[in-house]
């Protein structure tokens, strides 16, 4: 009784491997998805670590902002689409 168990057990992780192998792929080899977390990292590396301006100015920091706000709801969007 226990072998026709371990197979079962067997066939179950096999059939889990394989789900999980064709969801990252899925996920993470789709162009359309880009890298909104690399990019959102970028721009956290790119924003000012105090509270003066870069050498570029207040429309630099603006355009980060702006792309920084994007990519945060990129990443908001894919998670809840995700979890549905």
């Amino acid at each position: 009784m226990s072998h026709l168990t371990l197979a079962t057990e067997v066939e179950f992780w096999s059939h889990a491997a394989s789900s999980l192998s064709t969801i990252s792929s899925t996920m993470y080899n789709e162009p359309s998805n880009g890298d909104p977390i690399g990019r959102v990292n970028r721009l956290l590396l790119a924003w000012p670590a105090d509270d003066n301006l870069p050498g570029d100015g207040y429309e630099s920091v603006r355009s980060t902002y702006k792309k920084l706000t994007a990519g945060l709801n990129e990443i908001k969007s894919t998670a809840e689409r995700d979890v549905e």
